[in-house]
């Protein structure tokens, strides 16, 4: 069966899935489900204990050895005899092979796209608005990357946006509205759970660009010279930032005039990046000329923020504008509250822990529908 394929007789069929997003990582989770679930795993895992899985409650968490003496160590989540999880150590090793070995048991590998019609213990579709939730943050969470969006998710699986919904259902009045305010209030960082930010850093050649992309990366992404006009085209490093998602865009410098028709398309790519950008931040360095305005500025504009680079050639503190942010890639200074100030920027407010947040359109529409009919 294709890994993206839809069985036609759920019920009938075992299923496993990769339920974190593939590639390095510190845990990864494979969901099974199906009548054979428990005899799939159990052919390859022993738990600590004399009692086999099969003899263990429901919601019981196993510690033990996959494949044997010597095997991999992990922990099994039994739910029910056909719904249980695997958490292995992350990146692509151990997933790939217990997935290879459920698969040799007879388990259909399932996309977690497919996944959601099956959150159901025995198949079937989710048969409320609590089920249909549980099923969406399963699939979100397959989706989602960086500790802070994972957080938020695991709060909506465990029931906090399905108790709102449940409150909204039964609440009267003004009541009703300001709880279905207080739901929506959380609609932009909720619908981003499963998206990275995208953050380009914009500015003239030489600037220092590509530098602090490397720093606040970590690692040497792009090529650093001294020579203007070395980056040549949009260059993507997705990392997590303060625990979020984040996508750092390095691109071209910003140079008018340029007769270079590869350099002219460098340009051209900058500044799409810019205008679709959720952040863009205007480097100039400490030892560059007055600016002047620029016929690359954003059309739709996007926020910014002004960073000053190379800050440790002003041997004057006092030469430094307030108003803007100062980095060192040579000293560092800067790196880490800058990228702090970029996670504030794009995330201003975050959920306290066990905040309800709707994270798809289906429930945001289900909200603003709500709200319409108690304002009737």
């Amino acid at each position: 069966m294709p890994i993206n394929a839809t069985p036609a007789n759920p019920q009938a069929t075992t299923f496993a899935c990769l339920l974190t997003p593939p590639g390095r990582s510190a845990l990864a989770v494979i969901g099974v489900r199906g009548a054979a679930a428990e005899e799939a795993i159990a052919a390859h895992f022993a738990p600590r204990g004399k009692r086999p899985i099969q003899a263990r409650p429901n919601g019981s968490i196993l510690f033990g050895r996959w494949g044997g003496e010597g095997g991999e160590e992990l922990v099994v989540v039994r739910r029910a005899a056909d719904d249980l999880e695997v958490h292995c150590h992350g990146g692509t090793a151990a997933a790939t092979a217990i997935l290879a070995d459920l698969a040799a048991g007879g388990c259909s590998p399932l996309s977690s796209q497919a996944w959601l019609g099956m959150v159901v213990p025995g198949g079937g579709k989710p048969r409320n608005e609590r089920t249909t939730i549980e099923a969406e943050a399963r699939l979100a969470l397959s989706h989602a990357r960086g500790p802070r969006a994972v957080q938020i998710l695991t709060h909506q699986l465990a029931g906090s946006l399905a108790t709102a919904f449940e409150e909204l259902a039964s609440a009267k009045g003004g009541t009703h509205q300001d709880l279905a305010n207080r739901l929506l209030a959380w609609q932009p960082l909720g619908l981003r759970l499963t998206q990275p930010w995208r953050v380009v850093v914009s500015g003239p050649p030489n600037a220092g660009k590509s530098s602090l992309v490397n720093a606040l990366a970590g690692f040497s992404r792009s090529l650093v010279s001294p020579k203007a006009g070395t980056t040549r085209d949009v260059l993507e490093t997705r990392l997590v930032l303060e625990g979020w998602d984040v996508v750092l865009t390095d691109t071209a410098g910003l140079r008018e005039n340029t007769r270079d028709t590869v350099e002219q398309a460098g340009v051209a790519r900058a500044v799409a990046a810019a205008n679709t950008a959720d952040l863009v931040i205007a480097v100039t360095a400490s030892d560059a000329p007055p600016a002047t305005p620029s016929v690359h500025a954003p059309t739709t504009a996007p926020p910014r923020l002004e960073v000053v680079t190379k800050c440790d050639l002003l041997s004057d503190a006092s030469a430094r504008d307030p108003r803007v942010h100062h980095t060192s890639t040579r000293t560092s200074e800067g790196i880490e509250a800058l990228a702090a100030v970029i996670i504030r920027q794009l995330i201003p407010n975050v959920p306290a822990p066990g905040e309800a947040v709707p994270f798809t359109p289906r429930q945001v529409a289900a909200i603003e529908h709500a709200a319409e009919l108690a304002s009737r």
